[in-house]
């Protein structure tokens, strides 16, 4: 069966199989990183879904300095929507804290849902980690990117229309009686934030209501 022949293919045991793909600190990192490479080459996990199952997905916090939160507004609005989202859809969501370094991504770097091979897909939120995603593209493990970052090559990206957002929400609230607004925000030098300052202040002067 497909068990022995990932044995097989990594040239361990089947009772090594187990313990690696439980991530057990018993079996040596190398070991365990040639058993998940097998099992991801292999289809393994795919093989042992049978039906509808809950789907695992790992949200990935990419920070760059271990201080970081997740604190920027865009982030944490897209985070709300995955969360509720993923409630609606009975998806279990995973959460990790991602510090994002130069150079190649080790094993041992990854979340243990991974190494485990128990991930069903990727979301990256925050900082964006190139070689991160390109280890799961080598073990092809679907992954998108959530954010408005840019990045050097073409991936499966969603972003979020602040300008518009911030325009339609102003719209409503003219609509709905507001008559008095301000803007208030942290980093106004940020092109994010300039961007939805100037919908904010597109809204009012269309309304009939900015004067400075």
């Amino acid at each position: 069966d497909l068990f022995k022949r990932l044995a097989s293919v990594a040239g361990v045991s089947p009772a090594t199989i187990t313990m690696a793909l439980q991530d057990s600190p018993r079996i040596s990192l190398g070991t365990r990183e040639r058993v998940f490479r097998a099992s991801r080459k292999l289809g393994y996990r795919a093989s042992r879904l049978k039906g509808k199952h809950q789907l695992n997905i790992a949200v990935i916090f990419g920070h760059l300095t271990a201080q970081a939160k997740l604190s920027l507004d865009p982030d944490a609005e897209i985070w709300e929507g995955i969360s509720q989202r993923a409630v609606e859809r009975g998806i279990s969501i995973h959460t990790h804290s991602h510090l994002k370094r130069n150079g190649k991504i080790h094993f041992r770097d990854l979340p243990a849902l991974i190494r485990r091979d128990q991930c069903d897909g990727v979301i990256f939120l925050g900082a964006f980690d190139e070689p991160f995603a390109a280890f799961l593209e080598e073990v092809r493990v679907p992954f998108v990117l959530a954010s408005n970052v840019d990045v050097n090559h073409p991936i499966n990206q969603v972003r979020l229309d602040l300008e518009q957002g911030v325009y339609r929400l102003m719209k409503t609230m003219v609509a709905r009686g507001h008559r008095r607004f301000g803007f208030i925000t942290t980093g106004a030098n940020l092109p994010v934030n300039r961007q939805m300052l100037g919908a904010f202040q597109k809204a009012l002067k269309e309304a009939g209501r900015f004067d400075r």
